[in-house]
């Protein structure tokens, strides 16, 4: 029972926090209600999102938060049940048509978010070479008393995006 409260209280923070995020992308001055957001949104997709100009030129989408199931056994399998590991519950992508944008978009995230950790998967690929950059930032959620809580920020170029979907 303790998990599950756990576990809902994660999704909970999860879901404000990327309504947040997004928000803070888009420059609102506050949040819109969930419905008006989601419906401005793109999800999924690698082309044709959200045009993010301030954040040097890429597209936005929002491919929601991570699903139970598979979340469940991650925390169990790689970090022994402890909630507090998991760093990529709320997650947005940025999509760039090129280096010098992402860069561009990069650095104007780093002074508009409190970021704690940068992982750049062009400098060290993973093994399958897989590169992006990956932006982990705090977020004290409104909604959710302040709590904080960790958005997974993830810039990608538009040619891996699309090789990637079609793989």
């Amino acid at each position: 029972a303790e998990r599950d409260a756990r576990f809902s209280a994660l999704m909970t923070q999860a879901s404000e926090c990327q309504l947040q995020v997004k928000s803070r992308l888009l420059r609102l001055e506050a949040p819109l209600p969930r419905d008006a957001m989601e419906g401005r949104w793109p999800k999924g997709g690698c082309l044709g999102g959200w045009q993010m100009a301030p954040w040097g030129g890429g597209e936005a989408f929002d491919p929601g938060i991570k699903s139970g199931g598979g979340l469940k056994d991650k925390v169990q399998l790689l970090h022994k049940g402890d909630w507090s590991q998991i760093k990529d519950v709320s997650r947005i992508f940025l999509y760039y048509p090129d280096a010098s944008s992402l860069l561009e978009g990069l650095e104007k995230l780093q002074k508009a978010f409190r970021c704690l950790r940068v992982v750049n998967r062009f400098r060290h690929p993973t093994v399958l070479g897989w590169r992006d950059v990956t932006v982990l930032v705090e977020e004290s959620v409104e909604a959710c008393h302040r709590a904080r809580h960790i958005c997974e920020i993830r810039l990608q170029l538009n040619g891996y995006a699309i090789v990637r979907k079609h793989a």
